[in-house]
């Protein structure tokens, strides 16, 4: 009966590895400061009251309050109206009743409830590493805030999950780890998940590659042990 040594023995060790390199990736992944976040998210919220349907939107049909002059500005089809203080159309007048209970119906959530929805997503890029482990099947722990962390979007606008791939078993094998998620261009973004990933291997790899070095010693004294 032929014996011998395959890669896909040291399946243990690998993942081993990986579970201490997305560790060490989570732990290294930047967390946005959160009183940035709240200062521009109390920006966000006034223009949520104020600019109706969106401040990104100036098409068709939008209302405007001005905090500081206390008017409101109305524009139509590229023309604009004063509906707080002029006679309008009907027409007109309905589009402006619609919008005002636009914002009627954003003005019941509290500023502070609204924050803190978005707050939360700020652990997004740390989840990452999270849900890679799942797909490997290897147990990277990380804070409830991390683990809870999920898109600021309603409805939720579910980011890409990253993956591991395993590759080989007989003469080779290995694990590919992929984070699109952290490879997407971000303005609130300064890093690569790529070099997070690989600065975490390198820090590892020197305790890996002894740990499989000793199990190959023992694997051929078992097989020499055997032949005779």
């Amino acid at each position: 009966m032929k014996r011998s040594i395959t890669a896909g023995q040291f399946e243990p060790e690998v993942m081993r590895f990986l579970q201490k390199s997305l560790t060490t990736a989570m732990k290294n992944t930047p967390v946005r400061d959160v009183a940035t976040i709240n200062k521009n998210q109390r920006k966000q919220y006034k223009r949520r009251l104020n600019y109706i349907p969106s401040y990104f939107d100036t098409q068709g049909a939008t209302l405007i309050f001005d905090e500081n002059s206390n008017e409101q500005w109305l524009r139509v089809d590229g023309q604009w109206y004063r509906p707080d203080i002029w006679d309008i159309p009907d027409e007109i007048y309905s589009i402006y009743q619609g919008l005002l209970s636009e914002r009627m119906r954003r003005d019941e959530k509290a500023k502070s409830d609204f924050i803190k929805e978005r707050s939360q997503s700020r652990y997004l890029y740390k989840r990452s590493w999270y849900e890679i482990g799942q797909s490997a099947g290897v147990s990277v722990r990380g804070s409830k805030s991390v683990i809870n962390s999920r898109s600021r979007h309603n409805p939720p606008k579910t980011p890409r999950k990253g993956y591991v791939q395993k590759r080989g078993g007989k003469n080779t094998f290995s694990v590919v780890v992929y984070n699109p998620f952290l490879e997407t261009q971000s303005k609130y973004k300064f890093f690569s998940g790529k070099e997070l990933i690989d600065s975490a291997m390198n820090l590892h790899r020197p305790a890996f590659k002894k740990e499989v070095s000793a199990k190959s010693t023992k694997l051929i004294l078992k097989l020499l042990k055997l032949s005779t």
